[in-house]
């Protein structure tokens, strides 16, 4: 055999995929060779052939399947194995692939731990065949030479191939996807079936408990049950089994050997041929064969022991590595609960089976405060931590899942009507609400729940997108909101990623207009400044208002691309909108997203802008909503101060709305608090809203801070707002937001 690494043809157009996969065969010491196309494959393959040809399935001119059925028809190259790499999973490939030659079928993405047991495996069958086939032809020579003595040769020649049939059904196991055990105990009848070997078809084989080398009995053929007790475990060295796994050769012990200590009760007149199965110098258990009577075995039936322990070695390894692929594969690595693939199996079993299934899906409300402010291995531990209560709701028609991230799934099989699956949502989040504690910290939790009733026979899938889509609405209603999917939301999602796919366009057709918001001062009505408000030119639906994209912009990442954008253009209109305005120290006020103030480069991206337009930076106000200033306190204080150092004024925007304390907004450096509108709309003398709008003056007052009220509608407020010592406002009163073409003389 070649003492040189395996060699592998990689034939794939994508070049990320290609050198991605490339690199990692390399480091895992293979030789790799690489094709972008089916003719390049093909004349690589004809020139220099590979021990394995990995194939993509689409590819442009000729594709994998045409690739593979010309490789197979050729002499040389017929007998290399070739796995598809393909993105499409769906049977029509699979057999396509097959019916073209292919040994496996991989799909895209997948793990490439999988992808090099697949290899490894592969390349095994590839050289044991070739092993099968040199040795039938050394057979097949030794018959011509010694044609004279065939009569005495038939005894051996039908052993020879019994050891080729019995290697070769023991090495097809690999192919078949059973477990460990399913596969032992199949290997073990095909060893026990060679009749030469014994008549006696009893046996065993055990395997090493853990990192020990004591032994337990893994699977049996024929041996008394007062015999299973008893040899249910042996310890290394103890009875024959013990001393073939502490000397590591092949041990014979007739029943009154001093080796074969250990009594074996229904046994009688037997012997014991113990074989050890290791792998690199790691011994992983232990091979016994029941005999009626001790005997001496000759050097082909040593080899032929030998032989198979190998191929078991290989089969445990191989199958061990497969559970815990499977295991990775079907549970959340950090919490030990069912990850997405196993809910979707239990989803697509429940419903297939015409039962029905509730799913509630839950994320962690504020859970990137933590993540962000006392480290991901804080968050980590906390993650656990509730992923073990949420686990006490495990039972035999629930299970609990992990999706990834902050986002968890609970599936609950039977008939649940509305009111039920609500009230089991607010146990759950009862349960969930009780304190965490990590680390010598208490922790206080709550979590939205989207929920979505599956009928029998839906599509697992849609089950779960629907509890997805039911979640995101309970999350913008706020923090331990629970929401009950309506066939309504799927419209309003499709909308929503029509309106996200458009946004992309839009963003390159320059389709965002930005319309110009009067702020006056309240006693001479004079107009001070402005505040910039995107809007959005659709060529099909027209003037779409900013409540209907600005979420979607959010949620999607694109709000740092558009808020860049209004900042920029904005700025650009400063010298023109502060000349119509005709005041000096003219205002210009624009929104700033919690996205964008999380992103490196902002502080650099206001400079650049203030450089590039020339607006004085004491003239424009940059502002942030209550809820993006308090999102992260630790790492926003220092950004702002940094665009403090510019000169460039702040605001906190629709102050009274979301979740400040006021033991950080002092520390906040901040020029302006902006009352929101619905304080403002709500205003009559003596009333609650009139209070807080009167302590926010009180508080901006102390703290040093002006104040501008929104959404100022009538004159009665202005007024209100005017006796209350609030100098500037802005509002309908005054103006709606114009376009710059309509923006002033005022």
């Amino acid at each position: 055999m070649s003492t040189l690494p395996p060699s592998i043809l990689i034939v794939d157009d994508e070049y990320l995929t290609l050198k991605l996969v490339e690199s990692d065969l390399s480091n895992s010491g293979y030789g790799v060779s690489t094709a972008s196309s089916g003719q390049q494959a093909l004349e690589m393959a004809c020139n220099c052939p590979p021990d394995l040809i990995l194939l993509d399935a689409a590819m442009p001119g000729m594709d994998g399947f045409e690739t593979c059925r010309l490789l197979k028809q050729q002499d040389t190259l017929s007998s290399i194995p070739v796995l598809f790499l393909s993105a499409n999973d769906d049977s029509q490939s699979k057999v396509r692939a097959f019916e073209a030659g292919a040994v496996d079928y991989v799909p895209k993405p997948f793990e490439m731990t999988e992808l090099l047991v697949r290899i490894k495996t592969h390349l095994t069958i590839r050289d044991q065949e070739e092993m099968i086939r040199l040795y039938t032809k050394h057979l097949e020579e030794m018959v011509d030479q010694r044609a004279k003595k065939l009569s005495e040769a038939q005894d051996e020649l039908a052993r020879d191939f019994d050891i080729q049939r019995t290697l070769k059904k023991l090495m097809e196991l690999s192919l078949c996807e059973n477990t460990l055990n399913e596969t032992l105990e199949q290997a073990l009848g095909t060893i026990l079936r060679v009749e030469w070997l014994t008549q006696r078809p009893s046996g065993a084989i055990f395997l090493t408990n853990g990192n020990t080398d004591t032994l337990s009995m893994a699977v049996h053929a024929q041996l008394p049950l007062d015999t299973l007790r008893q040899c249910a475990t042996v310890p290394s060295g103890a009875c024959v089994c013990g001393r073939a796994a502490e000397l590591r050769t092949i041990q014979i012990s007739p029943t009154g050997s001093t080796a074969h200590h250990r009594p074996c009760p229904g046994l009688k007149d037997h012997a014991n041929i113990s074989i050890p199965i290791s792998m690199e110098d790691r011994l992983l258990g232990v091979l016994t064969i029941v005999m009626d009577a001790p005997r001496e075995l000759d050097d082909k039936e040593r080899q032929f022991l030998s032989g198979v322990a190998d191929v078991l070695a290989a089969l445990i390894r191989q199958k061990r590595t497969e559970a815990d692929l499977r295991l990775h594969a079907y549970s959340d690595v950090l919490t030990g609960l069912a990850n997405r693939t196993s809910l979707i199996e239990w989803l697509s079993e429940t419903l297939a089976a015409k039962r029905p299934a509730t799913v509630f899906t839950l994320n962690l409300d504020k859970f990137h405060i933590i993540n962000d402010g006392l480290g991901h291995g804080m968050g980590d531990q906390l993650l656990w931590a509730f992923a073990s209560k949420l686990s006490d709701f495990r039972a035999g028609n629930v299970i609990v899942t992990r999706l990834g991230g902050d986002e968890f799934a609970l599936g609950l099989s039977g008939n649940t009507d509305q009111q039920s699956a609500l009230s089991f949502a607010k146990a759950v989040q009862k349960t969930m609400a009780e304190p965490l504690s990590v680390a010598g910290q208490s922790f206080y939790m709550t979590a939205c729940v989207g929920i979505s009733r599956g009928r029998a026979g839906a599509d697992p899938h849609d089950t779960l997108r629907d509890a997805h889509i039911a979640l995101h609405l309970a999350k913008r209603q706020g923090p331990g909101s629970i929401s009950v999917f309506d066939p309504i939301m799927h419209e309003r999602a499709g909308k929503v990623m029509r309106t996200a796919t458009d946004l992309r366009k839009a963003l390159l057709k320059d389709e965002f207009i930005i319309h110009y918001q009067p702020i006056v001062a309240l006693a001479t009505r004079k107009v001070i400044g402005a505040e910039a408000l995107v809007r959005w030119n659709h060529p099909v639906r027209g003037l779409i208002p900013p409540d209907e994209f600005i979420p979607v912009a959010e949620d999607t990442g694109q709000i740092g691309l558009l808020g860049e954008w209004v900042l920029r253009n904005a700025c650009k209109r400063y010298h023109e909108l502060a000349k119509r305005a005709d005041h000096e120290h003219f205002m210009l006020a624009v929104n700033i997203s919690g996205l964008q103030l999380s992103k490196r480069g902002l502080v650099s991206q206001v400079e650049d802008v203030l450089q590039k337009t020339g607006v004085p930076p004491q003239l424009l106000k940059l502002e942030i909503t209550e809820t993006a200033a308090m999102g992260n306190v630790e790492k926003t204080i220092p950004k702002l101060s940094r665009l403090r150092d510019l000169g460039v004024r702040l605001a906190i925007d629709d102050f009274g709305t979301g979740y400040s304390s006021l033991s950080y907004l002092h520390s906040f450096p901040i020029d302006t608090i902006k009352i929101d509108q619905s304080f403002v709309g709500g205003m009559a003398p003596d009333n609650e809203n009139m209070e807080i709008v009167r302590t926010v003056l009180t508080l901006a007052d102390v703290l040093g801070m002006d104040v501008v009220a929104e959404g100022v509608e009538t004159e009665e407020q202005a007024a209100l707002l005017n006796s209350m010592g609030c100098r500037r406002g802005q509002g309908y009163l005054f103006s709606r937001p114009l376009p710059f073409e309509d923006f002033g003389p005022f």
